[in-house]
């Protein structure tokens, strides 16, 4: 009697990778998506963070805040306030909304922030009473409505 000695892998031992690859890929996709989602808050929490900074540095340069501008992406252009001149630009990273409610002068010395990753799932905010960076929710009125409402 003749034998066959062929090598290779039979139907159950595929069948047995190709499930432990599921079982895998069911564990590391959400898992993943997660990592994005906290990477692109971090964005948001670091654009928030530049905002005050631009913000206070601003006041200690000009004693005044900058006026508000629109929200937008790519940058904000920060004008004087008050007696103060020239033009301060707010870089945003990709995918972030800024929007900023500042009253520049003498007769509102004040400032809110607002930054939103567009595929994040928080906002962060701060204004001239508490420059610190906290977590939003809901939505704000006024100029940082656009920004997008915070879950």
């Amino acid at each position: 009697m003749k034998m066959n000695n062929e090598k290779g892998f039979t139907l159950i031992e595929l069948m047995i990778v190709v499930a432990i690859i599921g079982i895998l890929a069911a564990i590391a996709i959400p898992q993943f998506s997660n990592y994005r989602t906290k990477a692109f808050n971090a964005a948001a929490a670091a654009d928030a963070n530049t905002g005050v900074t631009m913000f206070e540095a601003y006041y200690t340069d000009n004693n005044a805040y900058p006026t508000a501008k629109t929200p937008a992406t790519g940058s904000i252009d920060l004008s004087g306030g008050g007696s103060a001149s020239g033009t301060t630009t707010w870089t945003l990273s990709s995918g972030v909304t800024a929007g900023s409610d500042a009253n520049g002068g003498t007769s509102g010395q004040n400032y809110s922030l607002m930054t939103k990753h567009v595929a994040g799932d928080k906002c962060y905010s701060a204004n001239d009473g508490a420059p610190s960076i906290a977590t939003s929710t809901g939505t704000k009125g006024g100029v940082l409505a656009t920004v997008g409402t915070c879950p």
